[in-house]
């Protein structure tokens, strides 16, 4: 009997294909734990003509996607609009594009608040305990994401009774994406139920 693997890293095998679905974008084939679809929905999504399934990561990607096409219409909108009002000359122009390259950069990053300050005030062990924080916060997420690779900093100077965010740099909008998906669950968490995380957003979305 062939057996079949999931597609998700997990390296789970079996030959009981009712369990497994192939995404309609990568073509990977994942079991219906990962898929997060009970055995039933994968009979119906199967036996309906015309009904298919995507992965988290082709959603993810399509995401992507979207979010770069509408961050370029706004700013060809905000372009015309400037253009048509007063005349556009190079310098609003390259603010325009540093804007675009600005959004894109922050893609990978995510914003924490309400993380506890360290008492230290030896920099660098503070640095350290905040990266182990935020480690242990985004492992109890649901996530998978491997928190090896990193980069964490506080924004703003630091003042011993506030509790500055942090600015935590990810590998990809992926895993921006799959972060941001389960952070609500930090709610059902005693011990960060406090703690909220936010996309990295530029000055000029927040206007």
């Amino acid at each position: 009997m062939v057996s079949i693997k999931c597609s998700c890293g997990c390296n789970t095998t079996s030959s009981e294909t009712h369990k497994f679905i192939d995404c309609c974008v990568c073509k990977n084939i994942y079991l219906h734990l990962w898929a997060e679809l009970s055995i039933t929905e994968i009979r119906t999504i199967k036996s309906k003509k015309g009904v298919s399934w995507s992965c988290r990561n082709c959603n993810i990607l399509s995401s992507d996607i979207n979010d770069l096409k509408a961050a370029i219409l706004s700013l060809r909108n905000d372009l015309a609009a400037r253009e048509k009002s007063v005349g556009i000359d190079d310098k609003v122009f390259e603010e325009l594009l540093a804007e675009l390259g600005d959004r894109n950069n922050r893609k990978q990053n995510i914003i924490m608040f309400g993380v506890p300050e360290s008492d230290t005030h030896d920099a660098n062990t503070r640095r350290s305990r905040e990266l182990e924080t935020v480690q242990a916060v985004l492992y109890a997420l649901p996530s998978g994401i491997n928190t090896d690779h990193i980069e964490v900093h506080r924004i703003g100077r630091f003042v011993s009774d506030r509790r500055r965010p942090i600015k935590v740099k990810l590998s990809s909008s992926r895993e921006t994406h799959t972060i941001l998906k389960h952070a609500k669950r930090l709610r059902e968490n005693d011990q960060y139920k406090h703690i909220n995380i936010s996309l990295d957003i530029t000055r000029r979305q927040i206007e």
